[in-house]
């Protein structure tokens, strides 16, 4: 486990042992799914704190990674429950925190694809899958729904299921309809720890604006979504993180300049050079989109040409020639102090624009409180309405130790 990771898994575990020891309405939670497990990491490590734990992914390689680390015995007798980061380190934990004495835990793990109906189907099979209740009238079981970095549309996806779980119960409750039902009312979700990340996975039109609070937000582009993950503040941190930004910034750079080497709309050979049979490119794999290069193709920039060209199923040779910056671009043209001045350009205004990024993710995360809040509110007397709910924004995480998405979104009774 890099560094990173260990960091983030220490110091969530602490907080949701510190959070389900700390509040009575949580003590009795002894059921945990991870949504978006990965590798399972976070799950081994709820599991060695005496919780039973249902690791949920929607890739099938992940998963399959995460049951062969399973069978792997620890080294040592170190485990993430002996973490570095202590119960009352963390924000919002009181003193008197304690480790859960439940007993043994356990861990299952389950492919889906995660929405709000397959999340409930498969808590609901995975609790059954351990013991039917003792009768009807056994109350549902208590669940915390918790995630470690749920990327992109994840993050509501997983709220969605919370309040989809919460209304159902409450409904058939409500109509006496249980026994017709019980795997509906096997479990109840008691409280949510959600880190959400790659924000350029949202889908805006669905995602953004959430909330009547952010109704009136401009809209948020793709390139929007991806400042958003941007931590400027920490790119200067050390030699790793310095090295990092900098090829970062020359990546995009490079990329943007590639635009000058290739045709353009208003190119009149355009329409061949894309798709007509007298190109220099008709019969080859020539495709509109780069993809992702290695970081070793942007060693330099006529490196970058042949390995971007090569990439789109091209020559350099095949692309017509039109402006200064396409000819010779293995010879002087690139090193000319016009190009240069050209690409430091494009690199001030990339850092820049990601100044503002933490301002978008902070306008993401605003939208969501206020959205989870608003819902809460809207419950009026049901099941949601009928507690007091805590709903905060929780920095979980040392951003200087490379976790960038550092804040947890917190769900969880008052009492």
């Amino acid at each position: 486990m890099s560094p990173k990771k260990s960091h983030e898994v220490s110091r969530m575990t602490a907080y949701i042992q510190a959070l389900i020891s700390s509040r009575p309405a949580l003590n009795n939670v002894k059921h945990i799914v991870d949504v978006g497990a990965g590798q399972g990491y976070l799950s081994r490590a709820l599991r060695d704190l005496g919780f039973h734990v249902l690791a949920l992914d929607g890739n099938a390689v992940q998963t399959k990674g995460a049951e062969r680390r399973d069978r792997v015995p620890p080294k040592g007798s170190r485990t993430a429950s002996h973490g570095t980061e202590k119960a009352t380190d963390l924000p919002g934990t009181p003193h008197d925190a304690r480790r859960n004495s439940s007993g043994k835990g356990s861990l299952s793990h389950q492919t889906i694809y995660i929405t709000a109906s397959t999340l409930q189907a498969a808590v609901s099979s995975w609790l059954h899958s351990e013991g039917p209740h003792d009768d009807d009238s056994s109350p549902p079981i208590p669940v915390l729904i918790v995630a470690l970095h749920a990327c992109g549309s994840l993050t509501p996806d997983i709220f969605r299921a919370f309040f989809a779980c919460r209304a159902d119960s409450e409904l058939l409750s409500v109509n006496n309809d249980t026994s017709n039902h019980p795997e509906r009312m096997s479990w109840l979700a008691k409280g949510a720890v959600i880190v959400g990340c790659c924000y350029n996975l949202l889908e805006p039109e669905v995602d953004f604006p959430l909330s009547r609070r952010c109704s009136r937000s401009p809209p948020l582009t793709a390139s929007h979504l991806q400042l958003a993950a941007q931590i400027p503040s920490h790119w200067l941190d050390n030699a790793t993180s310095r090295s990092a930004a900098y090829l970062s910034v020359k990546k995009v750079a490079y990329r943007a300049l590639l635009e000058a080497f290739l045709p353009s709309p208003e190119d009149e050979h355009h329409e061949e050079v894309i798709q007509g049979d007298r190109s220099p490119l008709a019969g080859s794999n020539f495709k509109n989109r780069l993809g992702r290069l290695s970081d070793s193709a942007y060693t330099s920039f006529p490196h970058f040409l042949s390995c971007a060209f090569a990439k789109l199923g091209t020559s350099s040779s095949a692309l017509p020639l039109g402006s200064d910056l396409r000819v010779g671009i293995t010879g002087p043209c690139v090193d000319s102090p016009d190009f240069r001045t050209m690409q430091q350009r494009v690199e001030v205004l990339h850092v820049l624009r990601c100044l503002i990024g933490p301002s978008v993710e902070s306008l993401i995360l605003l939208d969501r409180i206020a959205w989870l809040k608003e819902t809460l509110q809207d419950s009026g007397s049901g099941a949601m309405g009928g507690t007091r709910w805590d709903v905060e924004l929780v920095n979980l995480f040392d951003q200087a130790m490379g976790s960038g998405r550092n804040t947890a979104l917190l769900v969880a009774p008052f009492e």
